[in-house]
């Protein structure tokens, strides 16, 4: 297609100005490609002025459409958002099952309110004091456990 576009000859099969027809104005990043407008590396997409053209198959911030973005602990792959390394899906989130109180070891479960969530274990938590047989006992005053756990 050769058209006349503001008084000038054009082929609106290639004029980013005239793409398609007399006017239509690709987008800054866009290049004009058999009368569309389209992002002149495969595999992109325009996501807007602020964007341009990205990789929605790698890209966190537009991972699979320009509308939908990856949490900081996802990453993009191939157009969908998958937890980083070290990191489990539970639910919405990935967490580190090593570490997360409300999801220890695996997901949903909770340590109690006294423990804490070690290497993936609920375990007492007694800190300053030490656990003595799933009791927190301060060594330095008991008789029981004089200086350290059992020894009296």
């Amino acid at each position: 297609g050769e058209a006349l576009c503001s008084g000038s000859c054009t082929n609106t099969q290639t004029d980013a100005n005239n793409c398609g027809t007399c006017g239509n104005t690709c987008a800054a990043a866009e290049i004009c490609s058999a009368g569309q407008c389209a992002c002149p590396t495969a595999g992109e997409e325009y996501c807007g002025v602020n964007a341009g053209c990205v990789n929605t198959n790698t890209n966190r911030m537009y991972c699979g459409d320009c509308s939908n973005f990856c949490a900081s602990t996802e990453a993009c792959l191939n157009g969908g958002c998958v937890c980083l390394f070290g990191l489990t899906r539970c639910g919405e989130q990935c967490l580190d099952l090593s570490s997360s109180h409300s999801n220890c070891g695996t997901c949903g479960n909770a340590c109690a309110s006294n423990e804490v969530c070690t290497n993936g274990q609920c375990v007492l938590n007694c800190a300053p004091f030490d656990d003595c047989g799933g009791s927190c006992v301060n060594t330095a005053l008991s008789t029981s456990h004089c200086g350290a756990c059992g020894n009296q």
